[in-house]
């Protein structure tokens, strides 16, 4: 989990220009990672155990039951037209039970994926809304857990 979230931070960081970065270690482990770029934008991201869900996403789009939040991650850059929201979390559940679960809460809220791609090893989801696009990604892992990752963009 730690490389991937360095890939993303790191990604984070080369989309912008110039910027400025600085890391908090918190003192029960988790980090604070935030991206600066006067001309771009910024990022800032909760590594660990400072990590909490966003608390402005739809009902429909939950923490899964069970789940650790490993990352929740926030950009506000020019080019994205808006704030995007990125959460990461980890479950032991098997991908179909996680898969099963946001097909179930999809479908309650009355929304219909406007595309939808699943295999042994990846589902995901994506969900237009009047305030967006979310998208709601599992990926199985080598201990047969799942890694969930669930992005809310802005309306373009």
């Amino acid at each position: 989990m730690k490389s991937r979230t360095i890939v993303l931070v790191t990604l984070a960081l080369a989309a912008c220009g110039q910027p400025t970065s600085k890391v908090d270690y918190h003192a029960d482990g988790g980090q604070t990672v935030t991206i600066n770029d006067r001309k771009n934008g910024n990022i800032t991201a909760e590594i660990g155990s400072s990590a909490k869900m966003p608390t402005d996403l739809p009902a429909w789009v939950p923490a899964y039951p069970g789940s650790a939040v490993m990352m929740a991650q926030n950009q506000n850059l020019k080019s994205s037209g808006g704030p995007v929201e990125n959460v990461m979390l980890q479950t032991s559940d098997s991908l179909a039970k996680v898969a099963a679960f946001y097909d179930a809460k999809i479908a309650q809220a009355g929304l219909k994926p406007m595309h939808t791609v699943s295999s042994d090893d990846v589902s995901t989801r994506m969900v237009d809304t009047p305030d967006g696009m979310i998208s709601v990604a599992a990926s199985k892992v080598d201990d047969g857990g799942t890694t969930i990752s669930i992005t809310r963009m802005p309306k373009t």
